[in-house]
């Protein structure tokens, strides 16, 4: 939310857990209103960018698909960094960039946010990448390292 801010966006944070909020309240909030409430059903105005960062495996994946889907103004964005649980034909891939990550911690330390977690994550790369397709007609779908996966969508504007 502080990088967006930052950029000159009006940013509205959303959280269902209150002391992720809290955390967030108590560092710079210049352009940023936070709220405690589930992205699901809190009442939110459709905005020129959605970014949706580490939470899709929190709830339904279509469902949260959808919602996003519909919070994206006319010509807006939808941006998504997610992750996914492996399967055995992304073993190779996520045992390298578990070595590379392990050395980075030992280097620089290991973070923890203290926001709550879900692992294993519920889908996988497939799974993910086939809901968005279907969901998200033209959306770019990127599988990343360390379990992460990027959406982008660019909703069709109005004329």
């Amino acid at each position: 939310a502080r990088t967006l801010a930052a950029a000159g966006l009006t940013v509205v944070g959303i959280d269902a857990d209150a002391p992720s909020i809290d955390r967030a309240l108590a560092q710079d909030t210049t352009g940023i209103t936070y709220v405690v409430g589930d992205v699901l059903s809190t009442e939110l105005e459709q905005a020129d960018v959605v970014y949706s960062g580490l939470m899709l495996h929190h709830i339904d994946l279509r469902e949260g698909l959808e919602r996003f889907r519909s919070l994206v103004a006319p010509g807006g964005v939808l941006l998504i960094v997610g992750t996914a649980r492996n399967t055995w034909r992304d073993l190779p891939r996520e045992f390298a960039a578990s070595v590379v990550d392990k050395a980075f911690a030992l280097a620089k330390g290991a973070w923890r946010n203290g926001s709550p977690e879900v692992w294993p994550p519920p889908n996988t790369y497939r799974e993910v990448e086939r809901a968005a397709m279907e969901l998200l007609p033209g959306a770019e779908y990127k599988q990343q390292l360390l379990w992460r996966y990027t959406i982008r969508w660019n909703a069709p504007p109005t004329f």
